[in-house]
């Protein structure tokens, strides 16, 4: 039997491997710019202070690089700092990262933060490109023991009988609390001196609360206080001049034939070109050697109604992005005398016409257009980061065909006329595109009615 120690058997192959990134070059305060992949090898020395920094330079030099955005995550993520991992990896995705690895760090990072969903929803749109021994155990620690291993023994059967796959097949079953089966599938390349103490590690770690934990000791890192990645990291903030000067030049020297679809949301609007993904990896096979490297809450305007009795007063909304508030009936009763009726103050009635900017309608506002559903959806969610207001909209994806080509267009309904235009001008201001439209008279190329989710 072929016997390896604890910490290495356990690592996710895919989600650890060495990348090999390409870095983009240019210039932050004259010297040179580092790159990804400078990054990536500070990674794999085990250097991580530097790989992070290395990291973050080079998406300060380059933005909308997804491979320094993915990079920038897996640096995070071996540091510790999960929640700037997750961020880093979901933007790099939506800029149209290909890479199953990259993919699979996310799902890592969303488990470690106790966001199964996102993290099986991932898994669900990579599973073919994932491999199954690095699959099925992330279903594993996602929550759902019983599918992973039932993914880890179809891969048994079909002939990746390797110790990687034994031992997550062996950590699936620990995690499902079938104890027996985890010991006799793990004795298979552990000592019988040290089988004890594997199961007892991965008993210590077995309670659903210890997801934090399971990540760090799998990952073989310390958690660490995150609140986030850096603001001026953060998708779509705003570039420089030289930098918004050079995406320019770029974007009018190779403007070719547009579709007339706006670009994903994430991405610069100076730029009409349709966005296309390129093919998913290949997907892994069995590795016996696996590497050792490896919002805040919306603030609400609440602004108080003014309480002057009228003859036909009309309710006021509870809050400031409500479209259509609940009032509760107020039983008869002998009106007062009448009193003096003060001038509203000005914040109240600038919240006020923000409330009236955001009614409710048969208007939509489309704000980007991807290559596939899963994009349009991590889109809305970039976009809501970033203006706030549309959380309690609906998001509508929609089907369209363009010149033989299938799009996911991703827009914000349930909105006024009036309110569509207002959103669609504060989308254009922050340099993005956008287009307001009414429900009954679909954009060209449009195939569905499109699927809705209400965000409230």
């Amino acid at each position: 039997m072929i016997r390896q120690n604890f910490s290495k058997t356990l690592m996710l192959a895919t989600a650890l491997a060495t990348l090999g990134l390409t870095g983009c070059a240019g210039g932050i305060g004259g010297s040179k710019t580092a790159s990804a992949s400078d990054a990536a090898t500070a990674r794999a020395d085990g250097n991580t202070d530097r790989a992070v920094s290395l990291a973050e330079q080079a998406v300060l030099a380059a933005p909308n690089d997804p491979a320094a955005r993915a990079e920038l995550g897996s640096s995070y993520l071996v540091a510790g700092r999960f929640a700037s991992a997750q961020q880093a990896l979901e933007e790099a995705l939506v800029l149209g990262d290909v890479s199953p690895r990259t993919a699979l760090r996310y799902a890592l990072a969303s488990i470690a933060l106790g966001d199964n969903r996102a993290a099986i929803e991932t898994l669900g749109e990579w599973r073919d490109a994932i491999a199954p021994a690095d699959l099925g155990l992330a279903y594993a620690l996602a929550g759902n023991p019983e599918l992973g291993a039932q993914v880890m023994q179809n891969a048994l059967r079909g002939g990746e009988n390797t110790p990687t796959m034994r031992q997550n097949l062996a950590y699936a079953y620990a995690l499902g609390g079938n104890w027996a089966a985890a010991r006799i599938i793990a004795a298979e390349d552990v000592a019988p001196g040290e089988l004890d103490a594997r199961i007892s590690e991965w008993a210590r770690v077995a309670r659903p609360e210890d997801y934090t934990a399971r990540i760090a000791n799998l990952l073989g890192v310390q958690p660490q206080a995150d609140s986030g990645m850096p603001a001026q990291l953060a998708l779509g903030g705003a570039p420089n001049a030289d930098q918004m000067l050079a995406q320019a030049a770029a974007a009018t020297a190779a403007a070719g034939p547009v579709t007339g679809e706006l670009p994903p949301v994430d991405l610069l609007a100076s730029s009409g070109a349709a966005r296309s993904l390129a093919p998913l990896d290949a997907a892994v096979g069995a590795r016996d050697k696996v590497s050792t490297d490896f919002d805040s809450t919306f603030a609400k305007a609440d602004a108080k109604a003014s309480a002057t009795p009228k003859p036909a007063p009309k309710p006021a909304p509870a809050a400031s992005f409500a479209s259509a508030p609940v009032v509760q009936p107020i039983p008869a009763r002998a009106a007062p005398a009448p009193m003096p009726v003060a001038a509203p103050k000005p914040a109240q009635a600038s919240a006020s016409a923000a409330r009236e900017d955001l009614a409710g309608g048969t208007h939509l506002v489309q704000l980007g257009s991807y290559g596939s559903e899963a994009d349009a959806k991590r889109g809305w969610a970039i976009f809501v980061k970033r203006h706030p207001q549309v959380a309690s909209r609906e998001q509508v994806i929609t089907r369209a065909k363009v010149n033989g080509r299938i799009y996911y267009r991703l827009s914000a309904g349930n909105l006024a006329a009036s309110s569509a235009q207002s959103l669609c001008r504060t989308v254009k201001a922050a340099g993005h595109g956008c287009i307001a439209w009414e429900q009954s008279r679909p954009l060209p190329g449009t195939l569905d009615a499109g699927r809705r989710v209400a965000t409230r």
